[in-house]
């Protein structure tokens, strides 16, 4: 079935050979919980109009696969068996996003036809959904931001490659935070040297608007390159939860929203950064390096201490989860998704949690150049796009304080963030991103499936190539 249609099935509770479906309650109750996880679009149940002898559920999937995991899955629902040999019937010619409430709250008439599931052509996409099939549609239907993602080869997986699956209680491998370091450092490095060589050849400073833009290139070039080595790694080692479900990919309708968010995110940051802290007569030779162990490791715990809160804030106050809902549209995220929200929360998250981390070290005596900063500003991109990764692997989160926060079972890997998307909704846990210290504080912390300590392999690591 073609993946870019809606699958809207009409499920019958009552068949004449067998009579009523014993544990239909449950069958519903389940299908419930499953549309609240947003496997698929609409769950009703009701009787229409034509047909008002017969309890009907109702089931409006986004798409092929899902349909297919649900019913592949026999955790999912029991009775299998009675439930795939029920008959189906879908609307002729309507609407699927008027259907099920319209048909069954109004009653309002539709005319049947017997048969088993429909593919159905529907009107635009809702905002919300996560369908993704623009990588293999025609390209006369892309836009700008659809050949730039390309053009940078900017995808989270190879749709020509194989990804492996792997049980739940295969053994995780497990990747030393030494390759993280060395990756970010040596990135965040590269155009730190440049700066310094070009003024020390030419003796001539570089005013703020030419280092936004220097650095503004470099951050995303750094970015993007992480993607494509993360896609790399997740055709390696496979993805979490990847035995039931694939990851999701970049949504049709947010194609251009995610290449928003890519130079947004850098360049509010970067900003905030040149206004706050750059000096054009200082070399990144100059910087404090006595101070920038502690600053790395102290940034990432104190910055987490806002976004802890300012997070859990977002899932727990009404008003403020409509800002925050369009990122957990996502129960499998991608790299690319690391930053796929609304303007309200991504202000917050890319200029206030920055900002107050910023003057809470600055209040306590740090330093904090714009140099040092930058090299904090790497570490913390780094870990949002390998926290929304879902590569199946026990590594989390590179820190200079690494080994303090090990000490108190604190330290984050690639799966309490991903379970906090597969999990959460309004009510969720591991609201950190860059640490599970404050979690481990506030009570938090969910346990983990594939990263328990149990099932992580130590011997075999995996690793984190530079090029």
């Amino acid at each position: 079935m073609p993946e870019n249609r809606r699958i809207l099935e009409w499920i019958s509770l009552k068949d004449a050979p067998n009579g009523v479906i014993p544990n239909s309650d449950e069958i519903f109750a389940v299908l419930q919980e499953i549309q609240k996880l947003q496997e698929c679009t609409g769950v009703a149940r009701g009787r229409p109009q034509e047909l008002r002898n017969i309890e009907w559920l109702i089931i409006e999937w986004r798409g092929s696969r899902d349909r297919e995991e649900f019913y592949l899955d026999p955790a999912t629902i029991s009775s299998l068996e009675k439930f795939s040999v029920l008959p189906r019937w879908h609307i002729d010619g309507k609407d699927p996003v008027e259907y099920p409430s319209a048909a069954l709250k109004a009653q309002t008439p539709a005319m049947w036809k017997e048969g088993t599931s429909s593919v159905m052509d529907s009107k635009p996409l809702s905002k919300d959904s996560m369908q993704s099939t623009w990588r293999t549609a025609p390209r006369s239907e892309w836009n700008i931001s659809h050949y730039l993602l390309d053009a940078l080869n900017a995808h989270p997986i190879d749709l020509n490659k194989e990804i492996p699956v792997h049980g739940k209680d295969e053994k995780v491998p497990y990747m030393p935070q030494w390759y993280l370091q060395r990756w970010v450092l040596f990135y965040s490095a590269l155009p730190l040297l440049l700066h310094e060589t070009y003024m020390a050849l030419t003796g001539r400073t570089i005013g703020p608007i030419t280092a936004f833009n220097f650095y503004f290139f470099a951050f995303n070039a750094i970015v993007i390159y992480q993607v494509h080595i993360l896609r790399r790694l997740g055709h390696k080692y496979g993805f979490l939860d990847g035995d039931k479900h694939a990851r999701d990919g970049v949504p049709d309708v947010g194609v251009a929203k995610v290449v928003a968010s890519l130079y947004k995110t850098t360049g509010s940051r970067l900003i905030l950064s040149i206004i706050l802290s750059y000096n054009k007569t200082q070399r990144p030779s100059q910087m404090s390096w006595i101070w920038l162990p502690l600053e790395i490791g102290l940034y990432g715990i104190v910055l987490d201490f806002w976004f802890y809160w300012y997070h859990r804030l977002m899932h727990d106050v009404s008003y403020l989860w409509k800002y925050h809902r369009t990122h957990h549209l996502t129960k499998h995220p991608n790299p690319l998704l690391a930053a796929y929200a609304d303007h309200e929360q991504e202000f917050f998250d890319m200029v206030g949690v920055p900002m107050m981390t910023y003057f809470s070290l600055k209040l306590v005596g740090l330093p904090m150049g714009f140099y040092e900063w930058w090299i904090c500003h790497e570490y913390v991109a780094f870990a949002e796009v390998f926290g929304h990764s879902g590569l199946r692997m026990h590594s989390g989160v590179p820190s200079t304080l690494g080994w303090l926060l090990q000490m108190f079972n604190a330290e984050i890997v690639i799966e309490d963030h991903d379970l906090h998307h597969r999990k959460g909704w309004r009510k969720s846990y591991n609201y950190g991103k860059q640490t599970r210290l404050w979690d481990r504080i506030f009570g938090t912390c969910m346990e983990r499936i594939e990263s328990a300590e149990g099932n992580v392999d130590y011997e075999n690591t995996a690793k984190m190539p530079l090029f």
